[in-house]
């Protein structure tokens, strides 16, 4: 298991996800299922915690030992969200950034302070050159993160997600590990 401490925020770790935590996952998800539904279509088709199980043992099967992918946001022990590096690409060395967290942790820095510390492991252990991060244009928050975690923008995908009935364009940005 794998944990990270992030900095300036005492108590605040990033721990390795296993399928042992799937219960509490889905509990926190469906806590603040509006919350996190809001940008994120996953919630949605999270209806029961068989699903977030199946979600988790997808993700563990693609991280090699020693290199997590899927992690966990922990404050003094309790989930408040999640970060991981999914659309892993071994070859190109390049993976995507997704995250949440739950409402009553937004607006406080962890989340930039998640995104720069998995970056960090990503390219120190996991050993990336890039990665990439699709957020939409109509959340100002999660694009605030990213470019406050280093992160440059690309370019804009008109109708990329589709959500609650409706495309949505998302914003691309990528940070490269020698940056």
């Amino acid at each position: 298991m794998t944990e990270i401490q992030l900095q300036n925020h005492p108590g605040v770790t990033l721990v390795s996800a296993r399928v042992e935590m799937a219960e509490e996952i889905y509990t926190v998800v469906d806590q603040d299922r509006e919350h996190i539904g809001q940008f994120l279509p996953f919630v949605d088709q999270t209806e029961v915690v068989q699903d977030t199980l199946t979600y988790l043992e997808s993700q563990l099967k693609i991280s090699e030992p020693g290199k997590e992918l899927i992690f966990t946001i922990q404050k003094a022990g309790q989930i408040i969200g999640m970060i991981e590096l999914h659309h892993y690409s071994a070859m190109d060395r390049r993976a995507e950034l997704g995250y949440w967290l739950t409402k009553a942790y937004t607006k406080q820095g962890i989340m930039t302070a998640a995104a720069k510390a998995l970056c960090d492991y990503a390219f120190q252990v996991v050993g990336l050159h890039q990665i990439i991060v699709l957020a939409d244009v109509e959340n100002p928050g999660s694009n605030g993160v990213i470019r406050s975690a280093g992160f440059t923008y690309l370019t804009t995908h008109p109708d990329y997600s589709y959500r609650a009935g409706t495309y949505h364009d998302m914003n691309v940005y990528y940070r490269l590990a020698n940056e």
